[in-house]
């Protein structure tokens, strides 16, 4: 597993650091346009991490502007190389993993939507509940008042809730994730209206086929 870092607590200037090494990947890997995974996709998305505190930093008061700072640092860092309209961001205001919480989801949300809507980028990619269910509440509603431009949604979605959002405007796209993997035809169903066949989660992020290629597909048994 090679040397693993003590974890320890970080301040202002640690994250700073780590920006700047991560904008210097962004910026290498934009000078060669075929080097690596970070160019596979012709827009870049900063993602605020599943448990992974983005909007949290040591030594920063818990005002929401404060502790949105470092997620929008992030986000200028890489318009500033891609351009704002090649970049997306995905945030996840109520996911508990890893024991985050907000005191205050709805109005992080808030506040981190109507920042990037003034920055003009591609989309934002919201997240709208928690796996775990510890935090409960409303982030879809703020964000699509705050951000003008293309939300998709995720979490939870059935294709009808999914297309009613679209149609009403609420949002632009929806985005479905271990219906995916546990429904290989997914768009077939959805067309046909076929019932989705639920995932296994005890499969999910284990080694093997089970749980990922074994899924049967309509008019069929297991796929191979």
């Amino acid at each position: 597993h090679g040397n693993v870092d003590t974890p320890r607590l970080v301040d202002a200037d640690d994250l700073h650091t780590a920006l700047a090494e991560a904008l210097a990947l962004v910026v290498k890997h934009r000078a060669r346009p075929r080097a690596g995974p970070l160019v596979a996709r012709g827009r870049r998305r900063v993602h605020r991490r599943k448990g992974v505190p983005i909007v949290e930093a040591t030594k920063i008061v818990h005002a929401i502007e404060h502790r949105a700072r470092l997620l929008l640092e992030a986000v200028d860092a890489a318009i500033g190389v891609w351009g704002a309209g090649r970049v997306g961001v995905r945030i996840s205001p109520l996911n508990s993993y890893n024991d985050m919480k907000d005191s205050n989801p709805a109005g992080v949300t808030s506040h981190v939507a109507a920042q990037l809507d003034q920055r003009g980028i591609a989309y934002l990619h919201l997240m709208r509940g928690d796996f775990f269910g510890v935090q409960q509440g409303d982030v879809v509603t703020p964000a699509r008042a705050a951000f003008k431009g293309a939300l998709i949604g995720n979490m939870g979605y059935s294709p009808e809730e999914g297309a009613q959002a679209v149609t009403d405007g609420t949002l632009a796209a929806v985005a479905f994730g271990h219906h995916y993997v546990s429904n290989p035809d997914l768009v077939e169903r959805v067309k046909t209206g076929a019932a989705l066949v639920e995932p296994d989660a005890r499969t999910f992020y284990s080694p093997g086929a089970r749980g990922y290629t074994d899924y049967p597909v309509l008019n069929s048994g297991p796929s191979t």
